[in-house]
């Protein structure tokens, strides 16, 4: 094994991967929300944790996580994902058709 490997015996570095980040970043706001009702449902017990710190806890998971959604949304990560170049836009259905070029008169 070499520590070092040239720079022309490199292979080409792999391309970005699509990924869809407001996904994830729901998914993780769902464990959130369910630590959210354990934390409820242990308040019943009395003593069983240290509530304030929990809550507190669970609330900047929360925070985090709509900081998150609001962020790959802006920056357009949500659907098309993170790839370097971005797809191209698809046709919008509201754009008329070409009109069909007129046989040459004359």
């Amino acid at each position: 094994m070499r520590l070092w490997v040239r720079q022309e015996e490199r292979r080409p570095e792999p391309e970005p991967l699509r990924t869809n980040d407001a996904r994830a970043f729901w998914v993780g706001l769902g464990g959130w929300m369910l630590g959210l009702a354990v934390v409820l449902a242990m308040l019943a017990v009395p003593g069983a944790l240290d509530t304030r710190a929990a809550l507190l806890t669970i609330g900047i998971g929360i925070a985090l996580g709509v900081a998150g959604v609001i962020v790959s949304r802006r920056t357009g990560h949500d659907r098309r994902g993170s790839a370097a170049a971005p797809p191209p836009a698809p046709a919008s259905p509201l754009t008329p058709p070409a009109a069909p070029a007129a046989p040459p008169l004359g």
